[in-house]
């Protein structure tokens, strides 16, 4: 019974996932653990905001990624290879013009965040370059 489980292809990647996911949360966790430590408070609020900033900003592109990747996995599983290259090159301009209009608008609201959130203007200047 287990040798049939463990020859599961998707039984095999799924543990990946799980095992990564584990250790990247620990990880996460050690980090917190040990910059919670060695920061003073107000530093590590800085930091603790950037971070959050990061993650509510990457959701539209965690999204797009998504996307991307199940229509990309859609025409690998039907063998359309030319579907795959059409939507990379239908895809890669738009990419390239919603990166840098981020990156400018980060730019832009470098300023108001950085007064808003109480963080230093260079730390949100790296947070712009951060972004793309």
């Amino acid at each position: 019974m287990f040798r049939t489980l463990f020859n599961n292809r998707f039984l095999q990647a799924s543990t990946i996932v799980f095992i990564g996911s584990v250790a990247a949360n620990f990880l996460n966790y050690a980090f917190n653990l040990v910059m919670g430590r060695l920061l003073p408070p107000e530093i590590y609020g800085e930091l603790v905001a950037l971070f959050t900033l990061l993650v509510i900003v990457s959701v539209p592109g965690g999204t797009i990624s998504m996307i991307l990747s199940k229509y990309t996995a859609d025409h690998i599983a039907k063998g359309e290879t030319d579907a795959v290259s059409a939507l990379r090159r239908a895809t890669r301009v738009p990419m390239y013009y919603l990166g840098v209009g981020s990156f400018i608008l980060t730019l832009i609201l470098a300023l108001p965040l950085s007064s808003y959130l109480h963080v230093p203007l260079v730390p949100m200047l790296i947070f712009s370059l951060l972004l793309p």
